[in-house]
């Protein structure tokens, strides 16, 4: 694994014990795999931020500002500063895709070099496994992104790999887009000639996350609005 090459960003914000745990495995996971990772908090308890800071290979970065677009900005400023030629973004529960399924599509992405985003792709089956509820939404989002991005995909999963050109694009994103900055940045990139490569794997959901209720689904549909806002701010179809 060529840990020379990438550096991680990411955003924590730990809500509960349960939360806080789970991030601090997922970034001791990245570390002892050698990568080094920026990571902006979102305003957890200063015992988690003091505990985060002991993590081998890890930065923290201050935000601008607060809120998810702060973060965000943050943490990939910060990793455009290391000498890595790429950037992986990635969220900071993905534990299961850091210990599992990532070192092969870092493999497959650093195969790439030219592309400015490889993104990691749910499988049919994989997708499959998601929530009622969330698969509605984000094979809406899917369909419509597919066309405005030229390439069929699942583009909600999260993992990504981009050169510098597109890390750049994300100090574009307005501070209230919220999770739509990725589409656009991917809808941004795309304008401006840079190519997407789509990875497809395994990517199942994890067991605790199987079980959907009624404010899982108003974040899903709050999800789906910023997704489509940052297509569109990102600038129109691309073919």
């Amino acid at each position: 694994m060529c840990t020379d090459q990438i550096c991680v960003a990411t955003i924590t914000r730990a809500r509960d014990q349960n939360e806080a745990e789970l991030i601090h495995r997922t970034l001791t996971a990245l570390s002892a795999r050698g990568f080094h990772i920026v990571a902006a908090d979102g305003g957890s308890r200063p015992s988690f931020v003091e505990a985060l800071s002991r993590v081998p290979n890890l930065t923290l970065a201050a935000s601008e500002h607060s809120g998810l677009i702060g973060q965000i900005k943050a943490s990939i400023r910060a990793a455009r500063t290391r000498s890595a030629r790429h950037i992986l973004y990635v969220e900071s529960d993905k534990e299961q895709f850091v210990s599992g399924a990532m070192d092969a599509f870092i493999s497959k992405a650093l195969e790439h070099e030219s592309a400015g985003v490889v993104l990691a792709s749910r499988s049919p089956s994989s997708f499959a496994t998601f929530p009622a509820f969330q698969r509605r939404a984000e094979s809406a989002f899917n369909a419509v992104a597919s066309v405005i991005l030229g390439v069929d995909a699942d583009f909600l999963y999260g993992p990504f790999v981009m050169n510098g050109a597109v890390a750049a694009l994300v100090d574009g994103a307005a501070p209230d887009l919220g999770w739509g900055w990725r589409p656009f940045v991917f809808s941004t990139a795309r304008q401006r000639g840079q190519r997407m490569v789509i990875v497809e794997g395994d990517y199942p959901c994890p067991a605790d996350q199987v079980h959907e209720h009624d404010a899982e689904r108003q974040h899903r549909l709050r999800q789906l609005g910023e997704n489509l806002k940052g297509l569109v701010q990102g600038g129109g179809r691309h073919t």
